[in-house]
């Protein structure tokens, strides 16, 4: 209960991040709160100075960006690697589902953070002369006549952004195989991918489809260069989510169902 109430809490965070990158001007102190929450999006110039290191380019910097995703992701296989030996004395057949768990937890976790990262190259906003240019790096002109970094940007965010589709086309297909495997009473398959399902109702297994697609959708959200369409998107992805909610209570936990309601 205490770690999905946490995820549904993180889950807000990156909402919240998301706002911060929108074309609207906030007021002090939410300006700087929405700055510190950027964290989530593993946007951490303003924290790391990244640009005054070496004088990394944008595509450099958005490239080490996308580098910590993958570090972590290097982290969690090493440390997996490093217990089963220790605990489990190499089992690695045995305890695959464990790293599948914890990849796909996270995962889903930061799904929202991960799809805004990737998707910066094509988030744009209009300065007063008429230029527009990238909105977390103002130095890069978006869709320029010749030459420039945006090009470069936008092929690797195109390429990239394959591994978030792929993880929702594959959750998709999971959730397509989950009333098949427990009539069958597949064990490898509910040992492997139940934390998919578990906090959900078993009348509701299909409700992180609609997390995964309620992020996807609030992380396309600062592509839109106008901010009232940008408001109009957010509010009818949360809106909906909300309505799903209380038409369908699909958390396992009554309470979880209220929490998703007030935080979402």
């Amino acid at each position: 209960l205490a770690g999905i109430s946490i995820g549904l809490l993180v889950g807000l965070m990156q909402q919240l991040s998301v706002l911060g990158l929108m074309n609207i001007t906030f007021v002090e102190p939410m300006q700087t709160f929405l700055t510190l929450v950027r964290v989530l999006a593993f946007d951490l110039d303003d924290f790391l100075r990244l640009g005054c290191v070496g004088a990394a380019s944008a595509t450099g910097r958005f490239t080490s960006k996308l580098g910590m995703v993958l570090a972590t992701i290097n982290f969690i296989v090493v440390l997996h690697v490093l217990v089963v030996i220790g605990r489990h004395r190499g089992k690695f057949r045995q305890r695959w589902y464990s790293l599948v768990a914890a990849l796909g937890t996270l995962g889903l976790i930061f799904f929202t953070s991960i799809t805004v990262l990737i998707l910066q190259p094509f988030q744009c906003k209009l300065h007063p002369n008429g230029t527009w240019t990238v909105s977390a790096y103002e130095d890069v002109i978006c869709w320029p006549s010749e030459g420039g970094e945006h090009g470069g940007m936008i092929t690797l965010a195109i390429i990239v952004i394959f591994a978030p589709l792929s993880c929702f086309a594959m959750v998709a297909f999971l959730v397509r195989r989950y009333p098949q495997a427990v009539r069958r009473s597949d064990t490898e398959f509910l040992k492997a991918f139940g934390f998919l399902f578990i906090r959900f109702r078993p009348q509701s297994y299909w409700y992180i489809l609609a997390i995964m697609t309620r992020s996807l959708f609030i992380g396309l959200v600062p592509v839109v260069p106008r901010a009232s369409a940008q408001i109009y998107l957010l509010q009818v992805a949360l809106l909906t989510s909300f309505a799903l909610v209380i038409h369908n209570k699909p958390w396992r936990v009554p309470g979880l169902n209220w929490l998703d309601v007030f935080l979402g």
